[in-house]
C-alpha cells in the first residue's frame, strides 16, 4: 500500500468551479463528489452550463459508486456481499460465539460489527490492534477471525474491503488523466492511498475551490420546535411567492428528529390539499418508512397471522375492513356485519377453524377462502428464495398483489400512491432472495422479521410539487448551491457536534487513527466545516432555533456568536397563492319539538366535553365500537357490585342493623347478594369466570361493609331511586334525562346524603366545578333530589385497596372524604350558591344541546381520551386546544 500521508488536501491544487465545469463538459476530467447528493447536483449544474442545454452524460461519480464501478471492471476481484448479506453473515458468526450470553442482542451486535469493520478498513486499523483492550474488543477480534474464515470458504469479500483490494491494479482501471474532487472534508487513509496510487501513475488531481460568498445571515429564535417549523414554512412560502423559481435548501440539524412535523408544516403552507391527496409532497425530502404506508401495514399484518390457528379480535378486525383484501368491494357490508357479530358475542380471540365451521361466513365466501389460505400456510423452514415466491403467491391469492380489474365490477381501484407502495414492497420482498447466499433455510418467523425490517428500512420518496425546495441534513449540504438556505435547529445542542465514538472499537484506537468526532477537537472541526458549507451554499442564509425543545431550554449555537437572534414575527402566510372560500361546516341544527332524545347524565357530560360528541351520539345515534376483551369487562364488574349493594341495603336498611349482624349472618348476606347480582345480570358468564368474580366480590363487599361500620350512624331512605329531569328547565324545547340514585340516606340529625357507587379509580372533586364540568352526574342528582344547604352528595369508591368517599357538603358530616365546601369555585361562595350554580350550568349545557351546536371543539385533550368517534370528527386534523389538564385535588 502506498504511503497513506503522501496525498492530502493541502497538496492538491485548487480549481475554480467554472474551470472544473469546462473540464468535465469537455471530457478532460472526471469529477468525484463526496456524496451522492453533491454528484446529482453537479450533473444538474453541468447540464445547465452546456451551451445547447443537452450534453453527454457527465463523468461525475460519488466516491462509493465510483469504487463499486471500478470493482465491476476488475473480474479477478471476488464479488462483495450486499448489505443484507453482510448483516446476516455477521449475525451467523456472532450467534455462533459460545462466549456470548444467551440473550445477547445478536442483530444489534451485527450492525455494530459491520460499522466497526468498515471503519477499520477506511482508517487503516489492523485487527491485532484490538487485542488487550477489553471484552468488547476481544469479542470483535474473534468475530473478525470467524468472518474471514467464512468469507474464504465462500470466495466472497465485504464491501469495505473493496478499496484496499483495488489498490494494486487501480492504475489500469482508471482511464482519465485528470480527476477533480469536491465536497471532501478530509481524505480518509484509504482515500489517500487510492488517490496517491493514481497520482503516482500519472493522474493529475485538483480540488474544486469554494467561490467565496458573503452570505447575508439572519438568525431567528422561535418559542418551540413546532413554532420553528411553522416559521420556516411561512418564510419559504413568502420567498416562493416573490421568486417562484428560487432554489431553496433546508438544512436540518440532528436536533430535528421529527421530520414529519416539518413536512406537515411545509405541506400546509406550500400546497393545496387537493394536490397532496394525489400522493405528492410539497418539497423534495426523504420519505417515510415504507412500513408506515397503510397498504403495506395491512399486508404485514396479514402475513403475521398466516399459519396461526387464530388471533386476538384486535388483529382480525382490521383485516375485515382492509380494501386490499380480495372480495372487499362485494363483501364489505357482510364483513362489517361479521365484525359487529364478533363484537356483540365478545369474541376476544377468533379461532379460524371455528369461524369456518360455525357457518357464519356464508355471506363472505371470498373472506372464508382467505382464512383457509391462512390455515394452510406452511411455516416449516425454507430458503429465502422459496419464501419470496410463497409470500408473493399468497399476497396474490389474497388480493393485495392482484390486478385491479379482473373483470370484477366490485373490485376496489387503487390510487397511484398505492401502486407505488405495492411496487416498492415487491422490490423489498425480492431483495430478500440475496439472503440465500449466506443463510441456510430459515423459519417463517425469521423470514417475516427480515421482511418487516426491510420494509421499515426502505423509504418511499414521493414526487414533489415544488422540487426546487430540498430538505437535507447538515452533512448532506456539503458543496451544494442554492439561492437561499434555511438552517433549522441550529442550537447549542446541535452544533458543535458532541464526541461520538463507534461501538466495539477501543476509544484509544479511535483517537489514535483520527476517526471522525472521536475527540472534542475533531468534533468541533467537523462542526465548523459543516457550518462553513452551509454559509457557502447560498448568498442568503436564514438560521433558526427553538428556545424550548423536549422540555429543555436552548440557546443559539456558539458558531452563530455575534448574531443577534430576532423573534419570530411572521404570523400569517401569504394567502394570494391559493384561492380559498370560507364556510361554516358545522351549522347549528336545533332540536325540533317532536324530536325524541333520551338518555341519562351522559348527554350533559358529552355536551360539556364536546358539542360534536353529544350531537353525534345522542341525536345521530352514533356509538363507538366495543372491542371484545378477555375476562369480565369493567362495566359488568361495576353492575355486579351495584346489584349486590342494592340487595344488601334493601334488606338491612340501616347501619345499626349492620352492626348487629353476627359474622356468619354477614357472610350469608354477602353470599346472597352475590347470587342475586348474577341472577339479575343480563349478560351470561362462563362458570369459571363466575367463580373467580364471586371470590373477588366477597372480598370487596366485606371490605366495603367494614368501612360502612366505622361511619357515623345512618338510615337508608331509598335504593336505586329513579328521577326524570326535563332539560333545559323552562325551555320551549327540552329533552328528558333519566337518572337513578344508587342510595339516599339520612344521618342521626336528619341530614340527607345522596350516594353514587363507583368502582373505578379516584375522581377529583375539582371535576364538578368550572363552566364545563367534567363530571356532571352528582350535580344532576342534586338538582333531581333538590338538595338543600344541610345535605351532601358523594361518590362511594368501592374498589379494593382504595375504599372511601369523595363528596361535598355544607356542614361537616363526620365522614372522611366528604369535604365542607369552602368556595373554591369563583362563582359560588358557599354550598347553597354552588348548588344554584350547578343548576345554571347544567341548564346552559342543555340549552347548547337543544340549540343544535355540533362543532368539533373538545374542552381539552382528555375529553377525547375515551370518545371513540375520532374517525368521524377527525380531531387529529384540527388539533387540541392548549390545556394543562391539571385537576384540582380538593375543593
Amino acid at each position: 500500500m502506498p504511503d497513506l500521508f503522501t496525498f492530502s488536501k493541502n497538496s492538491t491544487p485548487v480549481v475554480r468551479e467554472a474551470d472544473a465545469t469546462k473540464a468535465v463538459l469537455s471530457g478532460d476530467a472526471l469529477l468525484l463528489a463526496a456524496s451522492s447528493q453533491l454528484a446529482t447536483d453537479w450533473k444538474r449544474r453541468l447540464v445547465l452550463a452546456a451551451a445547447s442545454g443537452v450534453c453527454p452524460t457527465p463523468e461525475v461519480f460519488a466516491w462509493k459508486s465510483w469504487v463499486a464501478t471500478l470493482a465491476g471492471d476488475m473480474p479477478e476481484l471476488p464479488v462483495a456481499l450486499g448489505e443484507l448479506q453482510e448483516l446476516l453473515l455477521w449475525e451467523r458468526v456472532i450467534g455462533s460465539d459460545r462466549s456470548l450470553v444467551a440473550d445477547a442482542p445478536v442483530r444489534g451486535l451485527a450492525r455494530h460489527a459491520t460499522q466497526a469493520w468498515s471503519l477499520m478498513q477506511t482508517y487503516g486499523i489492523k485487527a491485532e490492534e484490538l487485542a488487550g483492550h477489553g471484552e468488547e474488543a476481544d469479542a470483535l477480534l474473534r468475530w473478525i477471525a470467524a468472518m474471514q474464515r467464512e468469507l474464504a470458504a465462500m470466495g466472497r469479500i465485504l464491501s469495505a474491503d473493496v478499496p484496499g483490494l483495488l489498490l494494486p491494479g487501480i492504475p489500469g482501471l482508471v482511464g482519465h488523466k485528470r480527476i477533480l474532487l469536491d465536497g471532501f472534508y478530509d481524505f480518509t487513509p484509504i482515500q489517500q492511498a487510492v488517490f496517491g496510487a493514481l497520482r503516482d501513475s500519472g493522474v493529475c488531481f485538483g480540488q474544486v475551490g469554494l467561490e467565496h460568498i458573503s452570505a447575508q445571515i439572519e438568525l431567528t429564535a422561535c418559542m418551540d420546535a413546532e413554532a420553528e417549523y411553522r416559521h420556516v414554512a411561512r418564510c419559504i412560502a413568502d420567498m416562493l411567492h416573490n421568486e417562484p423559481q428560487a432554489r431553496i435548501g433546508v438544512a436540518i440539524s440532528r436536533q430535528v428528529s421529527d421530520v414529519s412535523a416539518l413536512r406537515r408544516n411545509l405541506d400546509t403552507q406550500l400546497t393545496p390539499r387537493t394536490r397532496l391527496a394525489d400522493g405528492m409532497q410539497s418539497v423534495l425530502m426523504a420519505g417515510d418508512a415504507l412500513s408506515s404506508a397503510p397498504i403495506v401495514r395491512q399486508m404485514l399484518r396479514l402475513l403475521q397471522l398466516a399459519g396461526k390457528p387464530g388471533a386476538p379480535f384486535t388483529d382480525v378486525s382490521p383485516l375485515l375492513f382492509s380494501p386490499g383484501i380480495r372480495g372487499f368491494g362485494a363483501e364489505r357490508q357482510a364483513r362489517a356485519a361479521l365484525d359487529a357479530l364478533l363484537r356483540a358475542t365478545g369474541r376476544h380471540y377468533v379461532g379460524f377453524k371455528s369461524l369456518l365451521s360455525a357457518g357464519i361466513l356464508s355471506d363472505t365466501p371470498q373472506l372464508a377462502e382467505i382464512f383457509r389460505l391462512m390455515l394452510r400456510w406452511d411455516v416449516s423452514p425454507r430458503s429465502a428464495g422459496e419464501w419470496v415466491n410463497a409470500v408473493h403467491g399468497f399476497l396474490q391469492a389474497t388480493g393485495y398483489l392482484r390486478a385491479d380489474s379482473e373483470g370484477n365490477e366490485n373490485a376496489v381501484s387503487r390510487s397511484n400512491t398505492e401502486i407505488r407502495q405495492l411496487n416498492a414492497f415487491r422490490e423489498c420482498l425480492v431483495s430478500l432472495v440475496a439472503a440465500d447466499a449466506v443463510s441456510p433455510p430459515m423459519e417463517w418467523s425469521r423470514f417475516l422479521s427480515l421482511l418487516s425490517a426491510a420494509s421499515h428500512a426502505a423509504q418511499l420518496n414521493q414526487p414533489a410539487i415544488r422540487p426546487q425546495v430540498q430538505v437535507l441534513s447538515l452533512p448532506q449540504m456539503c458543496g451544494l448551491r442554492f439561492d437561499a438556505v434555511f438552517a433549522v435547529g441550529i442550537d447549542d445542542e446541535a452544533l458543535p457536534l458532541p464526541v461520538q465514538t463507534a461501538a466495539l472499537l477501543p476509544f484509544s484506537v479511535q483517537r489514535e487513527h483520527g476517526l471522525p468526532c472521536a475527540t472534542a477537537a475533531s468534533a468541533f472541526a467537523e462542526s465548523a466545516f459543516q457550518w462553513c458549507q452551509v454559509l457557502q451554499a447560498a448568498p442568503r442564509v436564514f438560521a433558526s432555533f427553538a428556545r424550548n425543545r423536549d422540555a429543555q431550554e436552548l440557546n443559539a449555537s456558539p458558531l452563530l456568536a455575534g448574531f443577534a437572534a430576532l423573534p419570530d414575527m411572521i404570523e400569517t402566510a401569504i394567502t394570494e397563492r391559493i384561492d380559498t372560500e370560507t364556510f361554516n361546516d358545522a351549522p347549528d341544527v336545533p332540536m325540533r319539538a317532536d324530536e325524541k332524545v333520551e338518555g341519562g347524565s351522559g348527554i350533559v357530560k358529552h355536551q360539556s366535553a364536546c358539542a360534536f360528541r353529544a350531537f353525534a351520539m345522542h341525536r345521530l345515534g352514533l356509538a363507538p365500537l366495543d372491542t371484545p376483551q378477555p375476562g369480565i369487562d369493567a362495566a359488568a364488574k361495576g353492575s355486579l357490585i351495584h346489584l349486590a349493594l342494592e340487595y344488601i341495603w334493601t334488606h338491612i336498611a340501616s347501619q345499626p342493623v349492620l352492626l348487629a349482624l353476627e359474622e356468619a349472618e354477614l357472610s350469608a348476606l354477602i353470599e346472597a347478594s352475590i347470587v342475586h347480582a348474577f341472577a339479575e345480570l343480563r349478560s351470561p358468564m362462563p362458570d369459571a369466570l363466575r367463580t373467580f368474580e364471586s371470590e373477588r366480590m366477597r372480598r370487596v363487599l366485606a371490605e366495603w361493609l367494614q368501612l360502612e361500620k366505622e361511619r357515623p350512624p345512618f338510615f337508608v331512605e331509598s335504593c336505586e331511586k329513579p328521577y326524570q329531569l326535563q332539560l333545559p328547565e323552562g325551555g320551549s324545547v327540552s329533552f328528558p334525562v333519566r337518572l337513578k340514585a344508587d342510595r339516599i340516606e339520612r344521618n342521626s340529625e336528619g341530614r340527607k346524603l345522596l350516594i353514587d357507587y363507583k368502582t373505578g379509580r379516584k375522581q377529583s372533586i375539582g371535576q364538578w366545578t368550572g363552566e364545563r364540568m367534567r363530571e356532571p352526574q352528582l350535580p344532576l342528582y342534586s338538582m333531581a333530589e333538590d338538595l338543600g344547604e344541610d345535605d351532601a352528595v358523594c361518590f362511594a369508591r368501592v374498589r379494593s385497596g382504595e375504599m372511601g368517599f369523595e363528596g361535598l357538603c355544607g356542614n361537616d358530616t363526620g365522614i372522611r372524604g366528604i369535604s365542607v365546601y369552602k368556595g373554591s369555585d369563583e362563582q359560588a361562595e358557599d354550598w347553597p350558591a354552588l348548588l344554584a350554580v350547578w343548576r345554571q350550568r347544567i341548564n346552559a349545557l342543555a340549552g347548547e344541546f337543544v340549540s343544535g351546536r355540533s362543532e368539533v371543539m373538545p374542552r381539552d385533550a382528555s375529553a377525547c381520551q375515551y370518545c371513540g368517534l375520532e374517525a368521524v370528527c377527525r380531531i387529529d386534523e384540527i388539533g387540541f386546544p392548549d390545556d394543562e389538564m391539571d385537576e384540582e385535588e380538593g375543593a
